[in-house]
């Protein structure tokens, strides 16, 4: 995933650069859905704040930025 930025994607239209912030959460047992959204949620924004282009995982203790 960290590699996405370094590629560029040919459209019809035009040529672009992307990247991709994403964040996940370890789920503790009996979680409800929507605790489990919110974490990943929550972790993906701290990822933005850290840059661009990162995967973070959050194991409901620290929150790690795990590719940059």
């Amino acid at each position: 995933m960290c590699g996405i930025r370094a590629h560029l994607f040919i459209t019809s239209k035009s040529t672009l650069r992307m990247t991709v912030t994403c964040g996940s959460c370890k789920i503790k047992e009996n979680a409800i859905l929507q605790s489990v959204i919110d974490e990943a949620e929550h972790t993906m924004q701290y990822g933005k704040e850290q840059g661009r282009n990162r995967a973070v995982y959050n194991d409901n203790a620290l929150i790690n930025v795990i590719c940059e």
